[in-house]
């Protein structure tokens, strides 16, 4: 488990591979963004200060970041 921090207000997902399912959820357990099948692009924007945690599935496998927002 690692975290990101960021001083934008915004998440961007990259694949280099299939396209990915993608959550965003605040750290009390609200989700504040999903997406199917994204290759490129924004999650969300406009963000508040706070943690974040965004997991990405593609192919089976699953990636999740802890993200501090600033």
């Amino acid at each position: 488990w690692s975290s990101d921090v960021c001083s934008s207000d915004l998440i961007n997902v990259v694949s280099s591979s299939a396209p990915a399912d993608v959550t965003v959820h605040a750290s009390s357990g609200q989700l504040v963004a999903s997406h199917m099948a994204m290759s490129d692009g924004t999650v969300v924007s406009n963000l508040s200060k706070g943690v974040y945690v965004v997991k990405a599935t593609a192919s089976g496998e699953s990636v999740v970041k802890k993200v501090v927002v600033n």
